[in-house]
């Protein structure tokens, strides 16, 4: 007898299935994003910290900014995450860092969500 694995069986494509609503969606650009601390509230105005979910076979937009550097660190899941030219296998348990500037996206390829806590740190005036 042989286990299956999630990623390697289709999901079930019932009118409540998470397939199924995403079935007329191209992009795949689907996540949810949460702010824990807004650098509003710290005492330097430059830590901004948040938890986000990319959801089954789902990507971030990806993006830079030129004014913050950003931590990430996988909590659940496996995905790849771009920097710049660079594409790199994630999952749980690993961090990475994004210098200043540097384009970057997530990409969730599993058929579970993948999970990560992220901090930015703006540039010192």
């Amino acid at each position: 007898m042989k286990p299956n694995n999630v990623d390697s069986v289709k999901p079930d494509e019932g009118s409540s299935s998470f397939e199924h609503l995403m079935k007329d969606k191209d992009d795949r650009k689907v996540r949810d994003s949460y702010i824990l601390v807004g650098d509003e509230t710290t005492d330097s105005g430059r830590l901004k910290a948040g938890y986000t979910v990319i959801f089954p076979e789902c990507r971030t937009n990806g993006h830079a900014h030129d004014e913050f550097e950003e931590i990430y660190f996988i909590a659940r899941g496996k995905g790849k995450m771009i920097i710049g030219e660079e594409e790199f296998e994630v999952s749980s348990g690993d961090s990475f860092y994004v210098p200043f500037g540097k384009w970057h996206a997530t990409i969730n390829e599993s058929r579970g969500p993948l999970e990560y806590f992220w901090v930015l740190s703006r540039k010192e005036d």
